[in-house]
């Protein structure tokens, strides 16, 4: 029997979730609750469609030429929700040679997620807050998890982007910033 995710939607020209050209998958079910999330549809963990990893496959390799410099960006909610299939679908892309990143947040336990992490190219790490008071504030968890996961690729010199949100009166401080930058 084939594995099979939710998928939430597909996007065939992505410009800013990874470098170059990315075809974006984005994944159903997310486990936090961002007062800024730009994505609240995929929350629900049973929305968006059930698809196998074939049927990615053969969605994404049409745009295949357009992607030589960029690759494919898995991202959502939160992908390693689903870290079996993402792991599966991973090594199903990078047999036709193309390069996969993770966009993450970091809140599933590396344990149930490590496969999955130390197969993709590349990880978008969205660090919420180093604080665990402000960063429950901002999504619902105190994003240890995320500092776990980027010790991990430090660990096993996996690449990682940082991505971070800047909001006024949460985010916007200099010694926040500061000290994420330490």
């Amino acid at each position: 029997m084939a594995i099979t995710g939710r998928i939430h939607s597909f996007e065939s020209f992505g410009a800013v979730d990874g470098p170059g050209i990315r075809y974006v998958v984005f994944f159903q079910g997310c486990p936090l609750r961002c007062i800024y999330c730009h994505n609240p549809d995929t929350w629900p963990p049973r929305g968006g469609q059930e698809v196998t990893v074939e049927e990615i496959v053969d969605r994404v390799l049409p745009y295949q030429p357009f992607l030589r410099r960029g690759g494919v960006t898995l991202t959502g909610g939160e992908p390693l929700l689903q870290s079996a299939f993402v792991y599966e679908l991973t090594k199903a892309l990078h047999t036709h040679g193309l390069h996969v990143a993770i966009d993450t947040a970091g809140s599933i336990p590396l344990e149930q997620c490590r496969a999955a992490v130390d197969e993709a190219d590349l990880l978008l790490l969205d660090i919420k807050a180093l604080q665990p008071k402000l960063c429950r504030m901002i999504c619902g968890s105190d994003g240890e998890g995320a500092k776990a996961l980027l010790r991990h690729c430090e660990n096993t010199g996996k690449a990682v982007w940082l991505r971070h949100v800047v909001v006024p009166d949460y985010t916007l401080d200099y010694d926040k910033l500061q000290a994420l930058a330490d």
